[in-house]
């Protein structure tokens, strides 16, 4: 360009052509077409694609590309579909690479319109998107799919996780409930990805699902639904989902109980608002705090997630749901309809009477299972004892298994704190070939798992009532102030059984205990009325499991006007000398034995407890015994054959 000034700088001093071409050597001709020229503006260039070995084919793929019009999205050519039918339909002439054939289908994607950019949306505080993600974690010793639920925050970049078998509107509804009752509030508005999990999608048109629909109005939250096929609609959540994959999924995740784990998912998703946002230069935390002043508030009542059904029994009591999925009620509702109360992780089972039944872990597997409760089938079996030589009663564990739940008993004592990984290993040094799979189901069976002794010998009923725990910073000075119950496993020499006792905390006095093959209600209710005969506490304490928590426990203490304590879940420390009590029962009695039989067992332990109560020392108690320290100046009565 310089010299193109130099040209016409001479030109307007006066110089010719042949002039200026001999002071800057260069070309007449050159220098007269500059002359000439009066129109400097810059010009678009033209870009124009050379030949490509492709060009004869191209209206071969234009042709298949017209022809995916009116096919399904995923069932449109791909370059390398292309570039295989091409090398398969006109093998001798066709000579082109798969790179050349992608540049081209992507240009072709370009021009249509179809690549085009996005802009970029501004979210207000307080809305929130919505969309599920699936990953694998390892349960019961497996490795299994779950879907997991994502609601985050455009505006903060935060986001809030949850873990379920399905997608399911119980799914979406529990997941979203939940997430609300930890943050304290609910989004004025979430976006869906489409209809799936909360309703139908008939062209432009979307149905609710009723149960979604119900929870809806109960929070009081708008929703939106994308577009088919849009998802950069809601660009945040679906990376959203990715991130979590990468960061809370890898490694795998070990989980004994998804719906515990989902509670500590929230904590941890918490945890990872330290970080920077990618672009607004605060932490998402303190972005968070604006998203949660725009909440809505929370509903007085939560939200009971559950659908109601009315289903068919078969002869054998039992019921089919999704088609594969076999569930027992109880035999003597057999051939009859019942009601099916539908949940995220459940499947409840209702009398006629409106007590629940039966509760079933949902099952979300493409193949056909069966679940049944073998305690309902009590009553029918005591009318057709014939039947005990085939019912699922008798199978039982075989004895090498029983020999392993001794072992891993008698361990556990030791280290309550090892889980099912070493005491696996603990196994294989006794030269026993187990894998972590077996030791998982038998500690589950047990009802042990590391840190907190017997999280399932108290199985929780999601029906029931749970009360505080009002032992914390309370001196406890006298007897009767707080008594404690709980329950624990005991070995047979072919089986096994389960003990519990009431003790008062004071004192570390045994007031009753009671064996059961079944962990029922009933043995629990036959020890509390025992005791309930000798005295009165102020407070009773135990976990939340349901044999503590079910109406007939809880009502008998009410009507004595005696106050509900409950641990919290997972707390062992919560309820310590009764945790203590089961270590010193089994250590000084049970591991000393082989109990044969379910009445030798009752007779060795009335004996031991009536030795723990009467003989045995307490440093804690001033050396005294326990019965000496709960009647301490009161008048001791006589003992019978049961303490």
């Amino acid at each position: 360009m310089n010299q193109i000034d130099q040209i016409k700088e001479l030109q307007r001093q006066g110089h010719g052509s042949l002039e200026i071409a001999g002071r800057l050597k260069i070309d007449r001709k050159t220098v007269a077409k500059y002359m000439r020229e009066e129109d400097f503006n810059e010009k678009a260039r033209e870009k124009r694609a050379p030949a490509s070995k492709l060009d004869p084919w191209k209206p071969i793929i234009d042709g298949w590309l017209e022809e995916d019009q009116r096919m399904r999205f995923k069932q449109r050519h791909t370059a390398q579909r292309v570039h295989n039918r091409l090398r398969t339909e006109y093998s001798e002439d066709y000579r082109c690479s798969y790179p050349l054939v992608q540049r081209y289908l992507k240009q072709k994607k370009s021009e249509s319109g179809a690549d085009r950019g996005y802009l970029e949306l501004v979210w207000p505080p307080g809305e929130a998107q919505a969309d599920f993600g699936e990953a694998d974690i390892i349960e019961g010793g497996g490795k299994r799919p779950i879907k997991y639920q994502c609601l985050s925050f455009p505006n903060s970049n935060g986001a809030f996780v949850q873990g379920f078998g399905g997608e399911t509107a119980e799914c979406v509804c529990q997941g979203l409930m939940d997430i609300f009752h930890h943050i304290g509030g609910v989004p004025r508005r979430i976006v869906f990805d489409n209809a799936g999990g909360v309703g139908r999608r008939v062209r432009e048109k979307v149905t609710l699902a009723d149960l979604f629909l119900r929870f809806k109005c109960h929070y009081g939250f708008s929703v939106s639904f994308c577009n088919p096929a849009s998802g950069h609609e809601k660009g945040h959540v679906e990376n959203k989902v990715g991130y979590v994959r990468r960061n809370f999924f890898v490694p795998i995740p070990e989980v004994e109980n998804l719906e515990i784990w989902n509670r500590g998912l929230l904590s941890r998703m918490e945890q990872d608002f330290q970080r920077p946002h990618y672009k607004k230069g605060l932490t998402i935390g303190e972005l968070w705090a604006e998203d949660r002043r725009h909440l809505s508030p929370l509903p007085e009542k939560p939200f009971l997630v559950e659908r109601f059904e009315r289903v068919r029994t078969n002869g054998y009591g039992k019921f089919c749901f999704d088609g594969r999925h076999w569930y027992s009620s109880a035999p003597e509702y057999a051939d009859r309809q019942v009601t099916v109360g539908i949940r995220a992780h459940t499947v409840v089972v209702y009398g006629e009477n409106g007590e629940p039944l039966s509760v079933h872990p949902k099952s979300f597997s493409e193949s056909r299972t069966d679940t049944a409760d073998y305690a309902t089938s009590l009553q029918t079996l005591l009318r057709r004892p014939r039947a005990w030589t085939n019912s699922p009663f008798r199978a039982g564990e075989s004895a090498l298994n029983l020999n392993l739940m001794r072992l891993i008993d008698e361990q556990y004592m030791k280290t309550p704190f090892y889980g099912s990984p070493r005491m696996t290993e603990v196994l294989k040094r006794k030269g026993y070939e187990v894998n972590h799979k077996r030791s998982e189901r038998l500690m589950r069976v047990m009802g042990i798992a590391a840190i907190y002794p017997k999280r399932r010998t108290s199985q929780l009923q999601p029906l029931n009532r749970i009360y505080p725990y009002l032992l914390d910073h309370l001196e406890i000075s006298r007897p009767d102030q707080v008594w404690a119950s709980d329950i624990t496993y005991i070995r047979l020499a072919h089986g096994f059984v389960f003990l519990t006792a009431v003790m008062d905390w004071f004192s570390r006095y045994v007031l009753a205990w009671e064996l059961s093959i079944l962990l029922d209600k009933e043995f629990c209710l036959t020890a509390l009325d025992r005791a309930l005969g000798i005295s009165r506490p102020e407070i009773f304490n135990s976990d939340q499991g349901g044999q503590f928590t079910s109406p007939a426990f809880t009502d008998r203490l009410e009507a004595k006007g005696i106050r509900i304590s409950m641990d919290g879940r997972g707390r062992v420390f919560d309820n310590v000398f009764i945790e203590r009590l089961w270590r010193t029962v089994k250590y000084e009695e049970v591991y000393l034995h082989a109990y044969e039989t379910v009445d030798e067992a009752r007779r060795r332990l009335a004996s031991y407890f009536i030795f723990y109560n009467t003989e045995r020392l307490h440093s804690s108690l001033g050396y005294q015994t326990p019965r000496e320290a709960y009647f301490a100046g009161s008048v001791m009565p006589s003992l019978g054959p049961r303490v």
